[in-house]
């Protein structure tokens, strides 16, 4: 079988997403179109040169061309789109014009496309919907009145060596995630702002590059908060900040299931996360996590006050994630992630 991937994600996410689907026998090829070259078991990489690689539009144009092509000289048995714009739309063209079997994994929160008419039509005439978590599947399942679902977890290893120490921790909070619109970073600034005004010296660390950069900087400096939030950027070694701090927290307005939450599980930490998209999945409220309204800046503080001013609380959190950890494991096993790809292919 010869299959054909359309997606825009890091190195580090594709692997975690495709080795599993590559180590299955079945799979010969794995012709994956996206806009830098990657090494992957099966694969073979077709992208656009690197003089229009800076044109998102121009790599776009290439990428879809590119589809056509391979599905018009390559011998492609089905093909896969991750993420609904535009790459599951691609791959719904090139199946629906010849004649293939393809696959939408949807990675964002499907609730985006409630009102899509576009999107319900795509994809109820896919072979198989891949989600991140049970909330995406049931919830999919009833708009589309479709059983053809399936969450993909993600293929993580989980290493003890990760795992934070007793050490007195530098930062209460990390974030760790591109400073994009959507991860709504400037909400967590004014978070970090209502928490200050109770606890001064209060340190969050950000790790992460993006567009809204300097809008955070511009709030950090607004709200005197230069002590309390250091901008880290781009990080090699995320482990290293991530031992190093109490909580992981998020503020995104959308999400499907980020690594990032179980990159923190494997360090052991508690998470401070709103309830969106899947991430109940693996943060569950007052187990592992204290969960909040989406952008409700005073109730996130309060959670992290919460795990500031309660130490029997804090305990507790990090106790449970520790044993999360162990569940995971075989969750997130290659086995296992390579058995939903199985089910998936048919």
């Amino acid at each position: 079988m010869d299959v054909l991937v359309v997606c825009k994600m890091s190195d580090y996410k594709l692997k975690t997403t495709l080795s599993p689907l590559s180590s299955l026998e079945p799979v010969e090829k794995i012709y994956l179109v996206r806009r830098n070259p990657i090494v992957l078991p099966k694969a073979i990489c077709v992208c656009p040169p690197r003089i229009i690689r800076f044109s998102a539009v121009l790599s776009d144009i290439y990428r879809f061309f590119s589809v056509i092509y391979l599905m018009l000289f390559a011998k492609v048995d089905i093909i896969i789109g991750i993420y609904f714009y535009f790459h599951c739309i691609i791959a719904a063209i090139g199946g629906i014009i010849f004649r293939k079997s393809y696959i939408f994994s949807i990675i964002e929160e499907p609730v985006l496309y409630r009102k899509n008419w576009f999107f319900k039509m795509l994809a109820r005439k896919s072979k198989a919907i891949l989600v991140r978590g049970e909330k995406s599947k049931i919830y999919l399942k009833q708009l589309l009145k479709s059983n053809n679902i399936f969450v993909l977890p993600d293929y993580f290893e989980f290493n003890d060596r990760n795992l934070k120490n007793n050490e007195k921790s530098k930062y209460d909070f990390v974030f760790v995630g591109g400073l994009v619109k959507d991860k709504r970073v400037d909400v967590l600034v004014d978070v970090i702002s209502e928490v200050k005004k109770e606890y001064k010296e209060v340190k969050l660390a950000i790790i992460g590059e993006g567009e809204m950069l300097s809008a955070i900087k511009w709030k950090m400096s607004q709200n005197n908060l230069g002590e309390n939030i250091d901008l880290l950027g781009f990080v090699e070694d995320i482990y290293g900040v991530l031992r190093q701090s109490k909580v992981f927290i998020m503020t995104s307005e959308t999400e499907g299931l980020p690594t990032v939450l179980i990159e923190a599980i494997n360090c052991g930490l508690p998470i401070i996360a709103p309830d969106v998209g899947d991430i109940s999945d693996i943060a569950f409220n007052n187990y592992n996590a204290l969960l909040y309204e989406r952008l409700n800046i005073k109730e996130c503080a309060s959670c992290c006050l919460r795990v500031i001013k309660d130490q029997d609380l804090y305990s507790g959190l990090a106790k449970n994630t520790l044993e999360l950890r162990k569940k995971k494991a075989a969750e997130y096993s290659l086995r296992n992630v390579a058995s939903v790809w199985e089910e998936a292919l048919g």
